[in-house]
Parts: C-alpha cells; structure tokens; sequence
C-alpha cells in the first residue's frame, strides 16, 4: 500500500505541473505560480492524491489532454489527435468525465474549430474504443458493457443515494475553496467565460449535468474543482486588475486571504494526517494479532470492513436479531463478533450468548475526530463505534 500511494502521489504532481502551464499559456507567471501553490497545497489536494478515488484520478488525463490542444494557437493535427487520445483515457477512469469532454467538443464547435472538433472527436471516441471497448469486449464478449450497465444502474438507483437541490455543488465547491476567497474564485471563473470557452464549458457542462442529477454525492465534484481554480484565478487576476486602487476591494481582498492562510493551514495539517473510517480499520488491525482466525461474524448493520488490513483471507457471514437462533446452526461457528452500537445490540448480545456462551466483550472502537466531523456535517457518512466479542471456546486469552 505504500507503493500504491507513492505512485498515486507522483501520478497526482501532472495536475499541479498541468495546472500551471495552462495557467502560463492565458495569464502571467505570478498568476500561474499562484495557482501551481494552490493546487499542491490547498487544504484536501494532498490528501486527496494518495487515494483510489475515480473522480480526482481522472484529473490529469483530463488536463493534460486540454493542454496539449491550447498549447499552440493553431494545434497541428498530429496534437489534436494526442490530445483526443489523451483526454480519452478519462472516461475509462471515471465514466462521468463524458461530460467534461462533450463540454470540450462543443466549445471547438462555438468556436467554428470545425475540423479540429471533427478530428478531436474522432480521437477521443477512438481512445474510449480502445481503451474502453477492447477491455470489455475482451473480459464480457461485448464492447462498453460496463459503461451501458453503470448507466442504466445509476438511472434505477439514482433515488437510492444522496439527493440535494439545483445549487447544491455550488456550495460544495465554495466550501471547499474556502470562503471568502472561494467566492472571488467562483466569481472569476464566471466573469471571463466567453474569453475561455475551452476552459469553462467542459467544468460548466459537468457541473450543469452533476447539479440536474438527482444523485449528489459531495465526491462527484472533485473531478472540476481544479479547472474551476485555474480559470477561476485567470478570471478574478483579470477583474482585479482594472478595480486593484478600489480601496474597499483591496481590503476585503487582503483580509480575505488572510482568512484563507489561516485556515488552510489549520485544516491542511489535520487533515494530512488523517486517514478515514478508523473504526473500521483499527478493528482489523485489533484482530489481526490473532492468527487463524478462520471465521468471522457481523451484525448485518456493520459496513463493509477493510478485510486487508486483517493480513490473513477469514470466512465472513452476517446476521441480525431474528435469524441469530439459526445461526447457531452453521458448521463453523464465529471467533469473532463485532457489532454496532445500534439500540439492538444488547438485546443481539443476550441472543448470542444464549447459543455461544463463552462470548465475551474485548474492545470497542470508535471513530476519529474526523470521521466523527463528516458524520455531524452529513449523516450519510457512516462512521459508527465498533464493539468486538471473542469466543473463548477458540481464543480463551485476548492478545495485547
């Protein structure tokens, strides 16, 4: 795992470098700096590297594939087709990323880019084909079999996750930013969007669509919250510029990132350090001073636990209040237990100990600050305190 995170780290530098220099290619370099700093050390970027999320993975294919487009000012076609490949790649990562790129497409066709827009298209939808359709068609017999079941799952389900109005991503991104310089940022990303349609529309037209869906999670976004930052940047540098001996602006603007320095860096040494669903972890790694375990049972309210951190594969079965009776039935009967605290659970334990009666209490976890923080601002975020029972009849001494 610290491979896989160190690859992720490096991997995650391209959206800084690729920031920059499409921040260079439109603005000068003090702006481009600023936004380079920015995406390395804004409060949840570092954190984010490092983890498998498909929505900040996507990123860099994404922003490497619209820098090698505006590079120049009239791309070769040999870039246009790079960059098509390239930007391609996205939408086997994140199949959302579609949006993004559509939004590309159609900012060539505004532009009247005709035949770049033809021979980006092209490119992009040969690189989905490729990438997306060989793989399928190589492990289902059938090309973008994912893609058309994660449609029509997310169309079925849609109602089943996180809901949220019209305006609801707006906030998550000025949230995120930080206010009251998030608010600057989201202006200037609005104020010049005629002048760069190629930046706005593909964050716009995600954005658009995102904001529509009935389905919100608050992780959807990631995916545009770095171009929102670079034009965002370009755009408010812009507007400054011309009000910059406005008094009043200079001073709301100078104790707004004053504001913003404080806070980034509180949250940015907090959440450095933290890695989330402790409870979780933490059970399994309690668990794992134990060898062969060989079987262990959950409460059916218990999440998915994060069995690698259990270094050895175990038998897993789950329950709840009215089939614990045959449940002591099975053939191989739990080492282990854990359960939730849930207003079940002692009238669960009664039940359990009547068939498994050298059940004994060991430990409980419960979550970190964080995880406790994310559960207050949205109770979807399940981040329960864990309770562990060990079975004597296999384990009579809890290992320290």
């Amino acid at each position: 795992m610290y491979i896989v995170r160190i690859i992720h780290a490096v991997y995650s530098l391209s959206i800084i470098y690729f920031g920059y220099k499409i921040a260079n290619k439109y603005a000068e370099q003090k702006v481009a700096l600023l936004i380079a700093w920015l995406l390395a050390v804004l409060w949840f970027m570092p954190w984010l590297s490092v983890r498998n999320l498909v929505e900040f993975q996507c990123i860099p294919f994404l922003l490497w594939g619209v820098w090698l487009y505006i590079k120049k000012d009239s791309p070769s076609i040999k870039m246009i087709l790079l960059s098509g490949l390239i930007s391609g790649i996205a939408f086997s990562i994140r199949f959302q990323s579609l949006f993004f790129l559509a939004g590309f497409g159609l900012a060539l066709l505004c532009l009247k880019q005709f035949r770049n827009a033809f021979i980006w298209g092209f490119a992009t939808l040969g690189s989905m084909a490729i990438v997306q359709g060989c793989i399928d068609l190589g492990v289902w017999g059938k090309p973008f079999v994912e893609f058309q079941e994660y449609v029509k799952y997310n169309i079925e389900a849609a109602g089943d996750y996180l809901r949220g109005g019209v305006l609801k991503y707006i906030w998550v991104i000025l949230g995120l930013l930080l206010p009251p310089v998030s608010c600057f940022i989201f202006f200037g990303f609005f104020a010049r969007w005629k002048k760069y349609l190629l930046l706005f529309l593909p964050s716009f037209i995600f954005l658009l669509f995102h904001s529509l869906f009935i389905n919100k999670q608050e992780r959807f976004i990631l995916t545009i919250v770095p171009s929102v930052i670079i034009l965002g940047l370009i755009g408010w540098h812009e507007f400054y510029a011309k009000y910059k001996e406005v008094k009043w602006l200079k001073s709301l603007l100078k104790t707004s990132v004053i504001i913003f320095m404080v806070l980034n860096t509180v949250l940015l040494c907090l959440i450095s350090v933290h890695y989330s669903k402790k409870a979780r972890v933490e059970t399994m790694l309690h668990l794992s001073k134990y060898d062969n375990i060989e079987v262990i049972a959950f409460g059916d309210d218990v999440p998915m636990m994060p069995l690698f951190y259990l270094n050895q594969w175990v038998k897993q079965s789950s329950f709840n209040l009215e089939d614990i009776k045959r449940y002591k039935d099975i053939e191989q009967k739990p080492r282990f237990i854990v359960l939730t605290a849930s207003e079940n659970t002692p009238q669960m334990v009664d039940s359990l100990k009547t068939y498994f009666p050298d059940l004994v209490f060991e430990t409980q976890i419960k979550p970190n600050y964080i995880d406790k923080l994310l559960y207050n601002i949205n109770k979807h975020n399940r981040n329960e305190t864990l309770f562990v029972y060990r079975n004597r009849a296999y384990f009579k001494q809890a290992v320290n």
